[in-house]
């Protein structure tokens, strides 16, 4: 096997680094934004008492319609 990097193989490789890069960027942010949105609901339920539950009243979900129709 060479280590023979072609011009396109530069650029997919750079662009699944950059692509991982990104995702690990979103999801350190969304557990960062769990983690503050648990610690407001955790003061809530201690100052008010309240429980909050989820409530299932939608029931299920339809997929999104095909475009074009």
């Amino acid at each position: 096997m060479t280590a023979d990097l072609s011009p396109l193989r530069l650029l997919l490789v750079t662009l699944a680094g950059w692509v991982n890069r990104h995702q690990q960027q979103v999801i350190e942010y969304l557990m960062e934004e769990n983690r503050v949105l648990r610690e407001q609901l955790n003061q809530q339920r201690t100052t008010t008492g309240y429980v909050a539950r989820p409530i299932d009243h939608c029931g299920p979900r339809q997929p999104p319609p095909a475009i074009g129709q």
